[in-house]
């Protein structure tokens, strides 16, 4: 170091150590604790108060709503044997209509909805029901295709697949084709 960078050094320093040694202002310790004890304690912004008040009126709303909700209970399985359905009803034959004179105000569509009580109750849900024509292709496909070839084209990407799904790929022979072997 030069003699010039000394000199700085030694300034600062001194300009430091007499800026770390001065003393408070008269009286601010004692005005820092005089507001510390003015203030209450305890006090809360009124906000806080608002926020207090809206919680109540959720949890409020929350337990009105549960409360107004049925319980959900697990469903019930009968021992019942199977309930026969009805006999449909022969259909009628339309009797002729008369011509009526229109009503001056067009009436709405009256919509009815299906009550639970109406409905016959089942002992399993869902019903059973006997499989589709297109259920019953698909276990024939699936018996009849080696497994090989099935998890191949389960596997294959997206991309790879054809577009119309009875259409074959253009290089498998058959290909372009549309039609289905029984």
């Amino acid at each position: 170091m030069n003699e010039h960078e000394e000199k700085l050094e030694r300034m600062l320093d001194a300009a430091l150590a007499e800026y770390g040694a001065a003393e408070p202002l008269a009286g601010l310790e004692e005005r820092v604790l005089g507001r510390l004890h003015a203030e209450p304690e305890h006090a809360r912004p009124w906000w806080m108060w608002g926020a207090v008040a809206a919680a109540a009126a959720l949890v409020l709303v929350a337990l009105l709503v549960m409360s107004r909700s049925e319980p959900k209970s697990a469903p019930v399985v009968s021992k019942n044997p199977p309930v026969a359905a009805p006999a449909p009803t022969p259909a009628r034959r339309p009797e002729p209509q008369v011509a009526k004179a229109p009503k001056t105000q067009p009436s709405s569509p009256r919509v009815t909805a299906a009550v639970a009580q109406d409905l016959p109750k089942r002992d399993v849900f869902p019903t059973p029901t006997p499989p589709s024509e297109q259920e019953l292709l698909l276990a024939k496909y699936m018996r009849r295709t080696p497994r090989e070839e099935i998890l191949t084209m389960a596997t294959r990407p997206e991309s790879e697949l054809p577009k119309d799904p009875w259409e074959a790929p253009a290089n498998q022979p058959g290909g372009g084709g549309s039609t289905i072997q029984q």
